[in-house]
């Protein structure tokens, strides 16, 4: 039997997750979509697919583009490694996602 158009909408509905960041507290998160994945492989650096990540995979607290780079630039690794690894799973990108698109597409900047 074919699935119906209600059913199939459904099922691509991006997953949700609450997620204790360490020291912090509890962000709620989601998977990138298809499109968002797919244009990480354009950015031109690390910095810039992280950032990416967390502008559209953190949902609340919901951050400006702004505050994303500060947040970025301002935090130790280890606050927002555990973040994009799990943002990248809920994506389907698996486990290490993160490490293995910077090896995939290591900065032409040298960083």
């Amino acid at each position: 039997m074919a699935v119906n158009k209600e059913d199939l909408l459904a099922a691509g509905k991006l997953t949700e997750k609450d997620f204790d960041l360490l020291g912090v507290g509890q962000v709620r998160i989601r998977a990138l979509s298809r499109g968002e994945a797919a244009r990480l492989s354009d950015l031109g650096s690390t910095a810039e697919r992280e950032m990416f990540m967390i502008l559209h995979g953190l949902v609340e607290p919901k951050l400006t583009k702004a505050e994303v780079q500060g947040l970025y630039n301002g935090a130790v690794s280890g606050l927002l490694a555990p973040l994009l690894d799990e943002i990248a799973t809920l994506s389907g990108q698996g486990e290490n996602a993160v490490k293995e698109q910077m090896t995939r597409f290591p900065d032409e900047s040298g960083d």
